[in-house]
């Protein structure tokens, strides 16, 4: 059932199946909030995604889903560290909508996900730690 629910290279859906709300929030939700000024380029993301891959997961979504005690430690980890992992021990349409609500209420980006393991980025305007190659 889920193997149909990819974005085609025109952008149209396999209209045989319908898609879930996490899908429709993961790939069509804006890539930036209004707190930010500009989407992440191509080359941005790689470099994000480089980045990232030595990091270990700062925060773990365990059993209970997605509480705000973990809603804090997110937001806490993302002041502090701009690009961090989160691990999230879930069922996978249930790992997309706590992926959604994450972004969402953070206004961090997510710059990849695979399979438990999610990538997210929100810049630090304060102190910003990480270095964007130019757009």
């Amino acid at each position: 059932m889920l193997k149909n629910h990819f974005l085609f290279k025109n952008h149209s859906v396999n209209r045989n199946f319908a898609i879930n709300d996490a899908y429709k929030s993961l790939y069509y939700a804006p890539f930036y909030t209004k707190a930010e000024s500009m989407p992440l380029s191509n080359a941005q993301t790689r470099h994000l995604r480089s980045l990232a891959h030595h990091l270990k997961p700062v925060v773990w979504v365990g059993q209970h889903g997605l509480r705000d005690s973990v809603m804090d430690e997110i937001t806490l980890a993302l002041d502090t560290h701009e690009l961090i992992k989160v691990k999230i021990a879930a069922e996978k349409e249930e790992r997309l909508d706590t992926i959604a609500k994450i972004t969402e209420s953070t206004g961090a980006e997510l710059i990849q996900h695979i399979g438990q393991i999610a990538i997210l980025f929100r810049r630090n305007t304060k102190k910003p730690k990480v270095a964007l190659p130019s757009a």
